[in-house]
């Protein structure tokens, strides 16, 4: 088992190779493979740096509880990655529903839980792109 200080330093090492590759899918799978302990996931999730919580906000198979701890970040990159991860709960995505950035909203509006309620409310959103997206995922369950 890796400690914590060489599973964070292997998990920034691999996002910035794996960023600069353009390979932004590889790095929730290396997360996944990385962080196998529930106390280590915990005590990772108290930090502030996206470096180490975006990986980990696109892992499958989180608790409900970590994911609500990343989805309160004040990262909108780490928001973004709570609001595409399909393991994020109804009550969680239609809270992202109502996020200021447009990012946000929008990572919500493609996530295929989204409740109908946030998705609807998202078809009238200020911006283009989460109006767009709301109407497609409406569109894509009838």
């Amino acid at each position: 088992m890796l400690s914590l200080s060489n599973t964070i330093a292997l998990v920034y090492h691999a996002q910035v190779v794996l960023t600069a590759n353009g390979a932004g899918k590889m790095q929730c799978c290396l997360a996944e493979m990385l962080i196998t302990s529930p106390s280590a996931l915990k005590r990772l999730v108290k930090r502030d740096s996206w470096v180490v919580l975006n990986p980990i906000a696109c892992m499958r198979g989180l608790p409900s509880s970590i994911l609500w701890i990343l989805g309160d970040k004040e990262d909108v990159s780490t928001r973004r990655f709570v609001a595409k991860n399909t393991d994020s709960s109804k009550l969680l995505l239609s809270h992202l529903s109502k996020d200021e950035y447009w990012m946000v909203r929008l990572a919500v509006a493609s996530n295929p839980n989204t409740p109908m309620s946030a998705l609807k409310r998202l078809r009238s959103d200020v911006d283009f792109y989460v109006r767009t997206s709301a109407i497609a995922t409406i569109k894509g369950r009838q």
